[in-house]
């Protein structure tokens, strides 16, 4: 026996509690057996590993012989080990395969000798190992391994180790992809100053370092990064320090994304928040910051700035009439020329629709903004080409100046508002500065427009009736539904005054609807009080024309007043019809099916094709009543109103003739076989107890 042999050195028997003591924790089996006589070694203890593996408890176990335990042991092999173990006193193994409870395993036994004082083996350790479980292990580890390396070279990110002051260890091929690298190993060997050759910005490196030394990590740490082809990308790195037992620092190992995509779609969400997505103008939002600038500019300089506001005439028709995508190319055009007409420090914007802003800083004189002006609307006049179609368009434009209308951006912006409107009301493609007098028109606009919108739920609108006149026989033939406002204040309001503003604001379809229905439930009232039995005509508006839904509405409210349609005429101006011909020849169609009757309105003042005049199922033309006021007087008018009532009765159409306020006139109408007169020569619009009694009293004196 050898003096260093740690457990051969063992001079007497181990307890089964020594032996648990000693060996029941440890990962492999272990076991002591006590020697008897030849080929007689029986179990003493076993640890708990090992009963585990066998599925026996140490009390089954205890005083069995080692060749049957486990069963299929070969027992020849298993005493020869043993006996060899006693006789020479020094270690012994054997390896065998078993098939135990828990699997097929592949053990390997090292027996050990304990003698006594004498020097005679006594009892005999065992330890064993399975080798299939190690050799599991060891191929877990190496599968793992492989995994890691697969992952590592096939990994979208970029993967590295370095030394603390930067010099590449290890890096994956993602990262020398990203960094434009063609292998790992040409990124390792180039890149051997990452401050200069990777870091666009050096403070970010000194940050980085900074974040690695005192907090060991870094978390999504972004930075510009330089490819090996000088193309600046931006990289996203989280990296930390791998310490040893001593917390020393080895290396440092991370991963590395592009994020190049990210930051550009950042920078153009940032751009599109303040610019226009169409022209890439400043928007209206960064168009206020420019004005303030400038506004400071200004306070600090002593010199004027012109603030312009711009609008494209008649755009509305151009989408309509080409399409959207047409529209938005005359917007494209349009910025290019304005942006050409500024000088550099100037600035144009797009604040929505088709609606500019100019800044004009530095001004000399105020004519320097209407040189301005004058060189944009000249600019925007000239003929635009798109999709083959030469487009003629125009622009109006208010100027206000600060200092001389006001120092306060929000006031200034307001003055621009009106000047512009004052510009597009003179008749549009020209331009126009503030002046005082338009805030009190501007004032008085806004009180009209809060004055209407109270005045639908005020019930302050009502209805008189104007008699039309049989001009042969002077009977009264029908009636004109004509709305009044009666104003709290003001009294009685005309259409003239407040008609226009209802309809740029929107307002004049629930008025117009509240018309139709007011007239409606009026005849219905006649009807059942026998009063009067006229038709009613009724003026309908561009807005309601062109509402979609206007053909069930009026189908609802007739059903409502159980009214016949036959005693409903609408009047529409020729403009109107004009403006989509085949959809304004559908909507009239569905109309006159439903049994009204369409008359147009204001008849001359517009532009009438006479191939779509003889398409419209209209009954009668009216002449408009600026060519009455002097029919018997002004040539012209003569002539005008003589070729209206021809060309209606040559299509069959009745032509009546409004604003009939002298003998003479009728006279002049009647002589040339107008059908119909209506007029203050006759009667003034009354109210609907007020026609009653007229239509009474006319019936009575024209019997007479």
């Amino acid at each position: 026996m050898k003096k260093d042999d740690p457990i051969g050195n063992f001079d007497l028997r181990l307890s089964k509690a020594k032996f648990d003591d000693i060996f029941g924790d440890l990962p492999v089996g272990s076991f002591l057996v006590d020697v008897g006589g030849a080929d007689d070694y029986r179990y003493r203890a076993t640890n708990r590993w090992l009963e585990r593996h066998l599925d026996i408890t140490g009390a089954d176990i205890a005083g069995q012989a080692v060749e049957t335990v486990p069963r299929e042991r070969a027992a020849p092999q298993v005493l020869a080990a043993f006996n060899r173990c006693r006789a020479e006193k020094k270690r012994a193994g054997f390896e065998e395969d078993l098939l135990l409870p828990g699997g097929r395993c592949h053990l390997l036994v090292t027996l050990a000798p304990l003698t006594d004082a004498e020097g005679e083996v006594r009892q005999i350790v065992g330890i064993v190992i399975d080798l299939i479980s190690r050799r599991r292990a060891e191929k877990a580890l190496r599968d793992a391994e492989r995994r890691y390396r697969r992952l590592h070279d096939t990994a979208s990110e970029g993967i590295f180790q370095s030394t603390p002051d930067g010099w590449l260890i290890n890096a994956n091929p993602a990262l020398a992809r990203i960094l434009g690298y063609d292998n790992p190993a040409h990124l390792i060997d180039e890149l051997t100053d990452p401050a200069t050759q990777l870091f666009v910005d050096p403070d970010r490196r000194q940050t980085f370092a900074t974040l690695m030394r005192d907090k060991g990590q870094v978390v999504e740490f972004e930075y510009r990064a330089r490819r090996r082809d000088g193309t600046i990308i931006w990289l996203s790195e989280n990296a930390y320090a791998v310490h040893d037992d001593h917390d020393r620092v080895l290396y440092y190992e991370g991963t590395v994304s592009d994020i190049t995509w990210r930051k550009d779609t950042e920078q153009r969400l940032q751009f599109l928040a303040r610019h226009d997505s169409l022209t890439d103008l400043p928007n209206r939002v960064h168009f206020r910051d420019h004005f303030d600038v400038a506004l400071a500019q200004s306070r600090r300089g002593g010199e004027a700035v012109a603030l312009m506001m711009l609008d494209l005439d008649h755009f509305r028709s151009i989408n309509e009439t080409l399409g959207h995508g047409a529209g938005d190319e005359l917007l494209e055009v349009v910025a290019e020329r304005l942006c050409d007409c500024v000088r550099g420090g100037d600035i144009v914007s797009r604040l929505g629709g088709d609606e500019f802003g100019v800044i004009q800083s530095h001004l000399t004189a105020p004519n320097d903004a209407a040189l301005l002006a004058q060189r944009m609307i000249d600019r925007i006049a000239q003929p635009i080409t798109i999709e083959g179609h030469t487009i003629h368009t125009a622009v109006s434009i208010g100027i206000t100046i600060r200092p001389d209308d006001h120092d306060d951006a929000d006031h200034l912006l307001r003055h621009a508002g009106m000047a512009l409107q004052r510009a597009k009301a003179l008749g549009r493609g020209t331009f126009e500065f503030y002046s005082p007098e338009m805030r009190a028109q501007a004032e008085n606009r806004m009180d009209l427009i809060n004055g209407l919108r109270r005045a639908l739920g005020n019930d302050e609108f009502a209805i008189h009736y104007q008699p039309k006149i049989n001009a042969t026989t002077g009977a009264i033939i029908g009636l004109e539904a004509l709305l009044r406002w009666r104003h709290p204040d003001k009294g009685y309001i005309l259409p003239g005054e407040f008609i226009a503003v209802a309809e740029e604001t929107g307002l004049i379809l629930p008025i117009g609807e509240w018309v139709f229905r007011e007239v409606c439930g009026q005849l219905s009232e006649w009807r059942r009080t026998r009063a009067l039995n006229l038709p009613v005509a009724i003026n309908l508006s561009a807005a309601q024309f062109k509402d979609r839904g206007l053909v069930e509405k009026v189908v609802a409210t007739l059903r409502w007043a159980d009214v016949s349609p036959e005693m409903i005429e609408l009047e529409i101006t020729e403009s109107v019809l004009m403006h989509d011909t085949e959809a304004a020849i559908e909507t009239l169609r569905q109309l006159v099916e439903l049994g009204l009757r369409i008359s147009i309105d204001d008849f001359g003042t517009g532009y009438s094709s006479l191939s779509y005049l003889r398409q419209f199922p209209v009954a009668k033309l009216k002449i408009d009543q600026t060519f009455v006021n002097e029919v018997s007087s002004n040539p012209d008018d003569a002539v005008i109103a003589r070729a209206i009532i021809n060309l209606g009765h040559s299509l069959g159409i009745a032509v009546v003739a409004e604003g009939v306020e002298t003998r003479q006139q009728l006279d002049f109408l009647n002589g040339h076989g107008c059908d119909e007169v209506q007029g203050f020569l006759y009667s003034r619009p009354l109210p609907a107890d007020g026609m009653v009694d007229y239509a009474r009293d006319h019936r009575s004196a024209f019997d007479a």
